[in-house]
């Protein structure tokens, strides 16, 4: 019998100095159907590729498979029962999966739900009690769970050929197409969140040429597929490799090379009725979790369409109690935990100062030139890297008017680019009052910024208790369409607070 702990050293998700024991290799072989360890690899050997056992491999493959989906399972920050099946994914591998493609991609920013969704389609499809493909040999992987491996001097090629069932100097992508009779359905890599693999740059290069060589050496075998997913900065870096490699894009189903012009996630964020539904399965796990559908301000459904910033507010209700009526606290929730609490916090407000400051918050532009605060992105070269894979910032290249492509950095989400500047004109005012009401009217006058800038500072009055100050907002020189904007968010805030009433 082997310990939990010691199969996690096995697979690489505990670092470990010491090998494996005999004892311990002796007992993994057994388990795969052999006599001992040295019989295990004795058959590797013999290169005798017609000893593969199709049933065998798909059984070994569902072991490691499930571990991945039950990983994910657990991890879900809201349930994983609660969550919703994302239809576009469930599309796309479908379409992937009876094309004469080979692989596909999920990508998009951070806490978009990537994992979730690849872990219900290979729930449903692969590895669920009843799957919709029963045949299939199917390698579900996390790239955290390899990152252990790879600081151990692994060799993706060679993990390949394992996993496949393959040996040295043998392919059995050829046995399996002059012998079909010994093959009963496909072969699935599913990796997910090809980020966390590796951390150095030239290392995830290579993972990336080797994911390539891979997927361009199956080009005819279609019963092969392989499916990943990754933060959009990472899958920038994965057309910039691909270039090196002709034909690679029309092997891929569903996927946007071209990261100069167009956006080349592929995750869309929620729609309110999908929103709606989520908080309905929380609330029916939760019976005593009272969210009240209704006062939620439109700006608010906009925010939680983006699926971390709902786990946020439905953690601050079950976790802590807190109810969150309004984007302020989310937003600062989120900052709290995703950006202040990790590592580089200080680094990374230091960036988020030096884009509000060059952008003249936020009056001048959304985005500033990467060349105007290249001195601190240099600086604090770790916190903008993690800045950028999660989505809270992103960098695109630009046609500027001489034909000469800029780089431009800009906030992910426009909603914490107007949070930080609302954050930014509080601290400067030393807190809420009309004053500083005043000086924000003032300030964006004649921007499409003003509006959910003042939305931003008022949430915080209202927060607070500011009503006599509040009181005093149709003294702004605003548009009519600004004052019934702000009327229908403080509306919504008073038909709750007796106190604001």
């Amino acid at each position: 019998k082997l310990s939990e702990s010691t199969l996690k050293r096995i697979y690489g998700l505990v670092k470990t100095k010491d090998h494996p024991s005999k004892f311990t290799l002796n007992t993994l072989s057994i388990y795969c159907g052999f006599n001992d360890f040295q019989d295990f690899g004795d058959s590797f050997n013999q290169n005798n590729i017609s000893n593969i056992k199709w049933d065998q491999l798909k059984d070994n493959s569902r072991i490691v498979s499930g571990y991945t989906l039950e990983s994910i399972k657990q991890n879900s920050g809201i349930g994983f029962q609660n969550t919703l099946k994302r239809k576009s994914v469930f599309n796309q591998v479908s379409e992937l999966y009876h094309s004469n493609n080979i692989a596909t991609a999920v990508i998009a920013e951070g806490g978009t739900g990537k994992s979730i969704s690849l872990a219900q389609v290979a729930d449903e499809f692969w590895l669920g009690e009843n799957p919709k493909y029963s045949n299939d040999i199917v390698w579900f992987i996390s790239g955290s769970n390899l990152r252990g491996m790879f600081s151990k001097q692994f060799e993706l090629e060679t993990w390949f050929l394992e996993m496949f069932g393959l040996v040295k100097n043998s392919d059995i992508r050829k046995y399996l197409d002059q012998n079909p009779q010994e093959r009963k359905g496909k072969l699935i890599l599913i990796l997910d969140a090809v980020d966390e693999i590796v951390i150095k740059t030239d290392e995830l290069d290579e993972i990336f040429r080797k994911l390539i060589e891979f997927i361009s050496s199956s080009a005819t075998n279609n019963w092969i597929k392989v499916i990943l997913s990754t933060r959009s900065h990472t899958w920038e870096r994965f057309i910039e490799i691909s270039k090196d490699y002709n034909g690679i894009a029309k092997l891929f189903y569903g996927v946007n090379f071209n990261n100069l012009t167009d956006d080349v996630s592929n995750l869309p964020v929620l729609e309110v009725s999908e929103v709606k539904t989520i908080i309905k399965n929380y609330q029916r796990e939760s019976k005593d979790l009272k969210i009240e559908l209704n006062n939620i301000t439109p700006n608010l459904w906009r925010i939680l369409s983006h699926p971390y910033y709902l786990q946020l507010y439905l953690q601050g209700y079950f976790e802590e109690k807190n109810e969150i009526n309004n984007s302020y606290d989310l937003l600062s929730s989120f900052l709290k935990y995703r950006v202040y609490k990790g590592r580089y916090g200080f680094e990374k407000n230091e960036i988020f100062q030096a884009i509000i400051q060059n952008t003249s918050i936020g009056s001048k532009s959304v985005s500033v030139k990467r060349k105007e605060i290249e001195s601190i992105l240099n600086r604090y070269h770790r916190a903008y890297k993690e800045l950028l894979s999660f989505g809270i910032l992103k960098e695109q290249s630009v046609l500027n008017k001489f034909k000469v492509y800029v780089n431009y950095i800009s906030f992910g989400h426009d909603h914490l680019f107007e949070f930080l500047i609302a954050k930014y004109w509080l601290e400067q005012n030393n807190g809420f009052n009309f004053t500083v009401l005043l000086k924000v009217t003032k300030f964006y006058d004649g921007n499409e910024k003003r509006l959910d800038i003042l939305k931003q500072i008022i949430s915080y009055g209202l927060e607070t208790g500011e009503y006599k100050e509040l009181v005093r907002i149709f003294d702004l020189k605003l548009e009519e369409y600004e004052l019934n904007a702000l009327s229908h968010l403080m509306g919504m805030h008073i038909r709750t607070s007796t106190e604001a009433q």
